[in-house]
């Protein structure tokens, strides 16, 4: 093989494995997206049923989903700098 060859095998590999992060982080995406709705769901569902106007339950459930988005941009951080 010459270096030409090796070279674009290289290159082939590199946009393989980008590839592959992209795709993960699209699934990390749609894993936090489904998470947080649930949650935001959940929420209005407990405030709706609750006797209290900040139940511990609301209170919880929006500790939980700032959690979570929190965690969800850290994630997706990591997943650019991978990328990158």
């Amino acid at each position: 093989m010459d270096y030409q060859e090796i070279l674009v095998k290289e290159y082939i590999a590199y946009l393989e494995s980008k590839d592959r992060f992209i795709e993960r982080s699209f699934m990390i995406n749609r894993f936090y997206m489904v998470l947080v709705l649930l949650l935001f769901i959940a929420m209005f569902w407990f405030a709706e049923h609750s006797l209290m106007p900040f139940s511990p339950l609301v209170v919880s459930c929006a500790i939980a989903g700032m959690v979570m988005s929190l965690m969800w941009v850290l994630n997706q951080d990591s997943y650019a700098y991978l990328i990158k």
